[in-house]
Formats: structure tokens, C-alpha cells, sequence
């Protein structure tokens, strides 16, 4: 169905024309109505085609497109009177901004005040600090010029009062140091430390026995060498005590499970025996690392005594290993004599030492004597003149002989005196032996001079001549071979030999001694 020409175009929102309308607008009255079709007109009232719809409709659609204009002009007259922008509002907003303004310029005020007040009080408050430093500035200024007076007095009075208390210390240790040394003088007088001169040496004795070298105690009596050591071993330990030094090998003295004295090592697992039962060279020949362990127990013993000495200060008494060797005479010259001379560094050790010798006032009466300035002052066990000190690390640092030199120089010394002492042995079980006597009275039989033949008790005979021998381990008195120059007793010059020393009279001895086989 075709529109009619007085049918007006579809509009759209406010009156505009719709998409498929490209006609100018028109004006926005509905038309009027035609009315139905004849086909819609039959049909009432079903509508058929669309114009009939349309006509029917349009009424509705201008009735909702007027509201709805309506209701847009209402919002915005809301929204201009919700947005002030109307001159009433406008007039509101001022007076509501100029009241803000006023308050916030009161607030602003009173906030000026306060702070004005709280700097006034600050200000009160800074003049007082003002006022008190001031005072103390003036009190501080007094108190500074009253220590730069009295600073020197003070110094000199803490000076003072220093040196007294070093004075009394050096005193009192210096009166400890006599003490020790009175201790171990009169222990030395108790054990009968004495020197004896002999034609072959001067000996010196401890309770009686005689303290050996230790060179020649190869040869000595078992029993004199275990005294000896016993005694030597428990002087000793009394010395060290007395001092207050700890030595550098242990002794251990006799008790009752223990009858021997032994002394110990840290580098040895086993304490080394200071007796013995037997004589060193049979001991030597039966056990030897009991030999062994024996001689290293006499080398930590008088290693010990040397030590004392060199740490007392008695460094002539230590210095080689000669005198290391000798306890007897160590010993006495560090209890009982007077050290010629010291080293320098020692001697510088400690100014307190020297202080306290020149404070101590010798006694009236009595003339002054030289004494070991270092006896009885350097041990373990005090404070003063420490002996593990730096300064004394350092003065034991200068003892250049250690405990192995020691024992490896003994060692080889007592070894030379076993070679020596073989000899001597042969020696004398030759003089004790039955069958060299016999053989020696056989020395009168000879030959005569003319070529006879021996005869007994010629008219003059020739004295016994001393007769070698060479003895081997089958025992003694078993001679293999003898001979004084004499052919007929089965010497081993019974041939040429023989008849040489006939022709000489029977004065032909073979020279030396054969050495005993082991």
C-alpha cells in the first residue's frame, strides 16, 4: 500500500526526521487521521496494513515525545538551581564563602595570638637558660683556673703516692726474694752442700756423697750413683719450690708405691728411673734401653740444675755444655757463691729490681756483700719479675743448649767411656784371674843365652815379665794362647819367633792388650 500525499513523513525524537527520511523537517503536528482502509475498515479491529497501524499509533507517540520534552525542561531548570547559576543562588554563595572567609581570619587571629604568647614564653624561657649558663660558664671558668693551679700539686701528689706504693711493693718483694734465698741457703747447710779439694780435683758433696760428673759415673758403684741422684733430685725440688719456679722436667719424688725417685718429660711417654741396680757397663750389656732411658733420666736431672741456674741469673754456671755436665758444683755456686758477672740485658731486666735493692738499707754493722741481685727474685709465681714476661722469655731465649743437645751429648760422651772402660775391664780380670797367675810364675823359665835348653831355678833368672793374653767369651781362665818369649810353654812364639827371644834373653813382650769380644 502506497502512501498517501497527505500522509506526513515518520519523525523521529524532538521532532527530526528519522534515517530513511532525507525530506526537510516539518512541523511537528500529527496529521490527522484518514481513517481504515476499506480492507482494515472490514477487518475492525485487526489492522491490516501498516499505514492504518501508523495512523493509529501516531496520537500515542506525540502524547509521549511531549512528556518527554516536558521532563526535559524540568531537569535542567533543576540543574540550574542545583548549580547556583541562578542570581539568587549566586547571592547565596557569596554570603556563604564570606562567612567561611570570616571564620577562617578569626581562627587565623586567635592562632597569632597563641603563638605570640607561647614566643614570649620561649623567650622567658631562653633568658633563663641564658642566665644559668652564664653562671655555669663563670663557675666552669673558676673551677679551670683553680685545677691549672692545683694541677701540679696533684700530679706531684698521685706521683707521689705511686712511687710509695712501688717503693713498699719492691720492698716486700725484695724482703720474699731474701726469704727464698735464706730458705735455700739454710736447706743447702741442712743437706750438707759442701766443697772438698782433693789431689785429683775438688769434689763436691751433698749429705755426705759425693755428687758426681756426670762423665765418670760409668765407672762409679751403683749404689753411690743412686744416692747421689736421690739426693740431687730432692735438693732440686726444694730449690724450685722455695723459688717458685716450675722446672722444665718433672721430678717425682719417692713415695710408697714408687721407693725410686723418676723424673718425666711432655715429649716422653714414660718417666725416665734415676737409680740403678747394676753397674752401667753391665747394665749397658744386659738391658740396653733401660740404659738407655736411664742416661736420658741423668741428663733431664741435671738439665734441671742447669736450668735453675741459668734463670737465677748464674749464667756462667750454664753456658756450655761442660758445665751443664757437673750438678754438684751448679749447684753449689748457685746456692753458696757469687756470680762474677751478669748480661747486660739481664741486668737491664727490671728497673724495679734495682730500685728495690738500692731502697732495701743494709743493715748497721754489718758490711755489705755481694750478693746474686737475681737469686730468688725471678719465678713463676708472682707478678712481679714474671718469668714467662716478655723480658724474661727473652733472657731464656738467650740459653742456646736444649734438653736434646744435652741428652745426645751425654749420650755420646758415656759411649767413648764404654770403649775406655772395656779396656780396664780386661785389665783387671786379668790381675784376678788364677790362670794368669800361674802363667806369670812361669816367667822364669827361659832360655839360657848360649842356645840351652830352660831349666828351673838358673843361677841367675830374669824377673817375671808381664805376660799378654787374649781371652775370649769362653770364659775366664780360659786362655787359648800364652807366651812370655819362652818356647816351651806353647806360646805363640815358639817357633822363630821363640828362638828370637831366647837369643834375647827372654826380654821380648808383645805390646797391648786384645780387646774384650762381646
Amino acid at each position: 500500500m502506497q502512501r498517501t500525499v497527505s500522509e506526513p513523513p515518520l519523525l523521529g525524537l524532538n521532532n527530526r526526521p528519522g534515517r530513511d527520511d532525507k525530506s526537510p523537517p516539518r512541523p511537528a503536528t500529527p496529521p490527522k487521521p484518514t481513517g481504515p482502509c476499506q480492507i482494515c475498515e472490514r477487518q475492525l479491529p485487526k489492522l491490516t496494513c501498516k499505514d492504518c497501524v501508523r495512523d493509529k499509533l501516531y496520537p500515542l507517540r506525540y502524547e509521549i515525545i511531549s512528556v518527554l520534552v516536558g521532563n526535559e525542561d524540568l531537569e535542567k531548570q533543576v540543574e540550574d538551581g542545583a548549580s547556583d547559576k541562578t542570581e539568587f543562588g549566586m547571592h547565596t554563595d557569596a554570603a556563604t564563602e564570606k562567612q567561611d572567609l570570616e571564620n577562617t581570619i578569626t581562627g587565623i587571629h586567635d592562632r597569632v595570638t597563641e603563638l605570640r604568647t607561647e614566643l614570649e614564653e620561649h623567650r622567658k624561657y631562653l633568658a633563663s637558660l641564658r642566665s644559668k649558663n652564664e653562671k655555669r660558664q663563670q663557675l666552669l671558668k673558676e673551677t679551670r683556673n683553680v685545677l691549672a693551679q692545683n694541677r701540679d700539686i696533684m700530679v706531684e701528689r698521685v706521683r707521689k703516692d705511686t712511687r710509695l706504693t712501688m717503693t713498699k711493693w719492691n720492698t716486700l718483694y725484695e724482703r720474699t726474694a731474701e726469704s727464698r734465698v735464706f730458705l735455700c741457703r739454710e736447706i743447702a747447710g741442712l743437706n750438707l752442700l759442701r766443697q772438698r779439694r782433693r789431689k785429683k780435683g775438688v769434689e763436691y758433696m751433698l749429705n755426705g756423697v759425693v755428687i758426681p760428673d756426670i762423665r765418670e759415673i760409668y765407672n762409679l758403684n751403683p749404689n753411690n750413683i743412686t744416692v747421689a741422684l736421690g739426693h740431687l733430685s730432692h735438693m732440686s725440688v726444694l730449690i724450685a719450690s722455695y723459688l717458685g719456679l716450675k722446672l722444665p722436667c718433672e721430678v717425682v719424688l719417692p713415695i710408697r708405691d714408687a721407693p725410686m725417685a723418676t723424673i718425666r718429660h711432655q715429649r716422653f711417654n714414660r718417666a725416665r728411673p734415676l737409680s740403678t741396680t747394676l753397674p752401667l757397663p753391665q747394665l749397658h750389656s744386659s738391658d740396653s734401653e733401660q740404659y738407655a732411658m736411664f742416661i736420658e733420666g741423668i741428663s733431664m736431672l741435671v738439665y734441671n740444675v742447669a736450668w735453675l741456674c741459668w734463670s737465677q741469673g748464674l749464667e756462667e754456671a750454664a753456658a756450655e755444655i761442660e758445665d751443664v755436665w757437673q750438678p754438684g758444683r751448679n749447684m753449689y755456686r748457685l746456692l753458696l757463691c757469687t756470680p762474677t758477672k751478669h748480661h747486660p740485658a739481664l741486668v737491664q731486666w727490671s728497673d724495679a729490681l734495682k730500685e728495690a735493692i738500692q731502697v732495701t738499707p743494709p743493715q748497721p754493722g754489718k758490711k755489705p756483700q755481694a750478693v746474686n741481685m737475681f737469686l730468688g727474685r725471678v719465678n713463676h709465681s708472682s707478678a712481679h719479675s714474671f718469668l714467662n714476661s716478655p723480658q724474661g722469655l727473652q733472657h731464656m731465649a738467650r740459653w742456646k743448649i736444649s734438653l736434646n743437645v744435652v741428652i745426645d751429648r751425654t749420650k755420646q760422651i758415656l759411649v767413648s767411656e764404654t770403649s775406655n772402660a772395656e779396656w780396664d775391664l780386661i785389665e783387671n780380670e786379668i790381675d784376678e784371674d788364677p790362670a794368669a797367675q800361674f802363667i806369670s810364675e812361669l816367667g822364669e823359665f827361659r832360655e839360657d843365652d848360649r842356645g840351652g835348653k830352660g831349666i828351673i831355678g838358673s843361677t841367675s833368672p830374669q824377673p817375671a815379665k808381664a805376660i799378654p793374653i787374649s781371652i775370649k767369651k769362653g770364659g775366664i781362665g780360659a786362655i787359648p794362647a800364652v807366651g812370655n818369649g819362652s818356647p816351651g810353654v806353647g806360646s805363640p812364639g815358639s817357633g822363630s819367633a821363640g828362638k828370637r827371644s831366647a837369643l834375647n834373653g827372654g826380654t821380648e813382650v808383645s805390646a797391648g792388650w786384645t780387646k774384650l769380644k762381646r
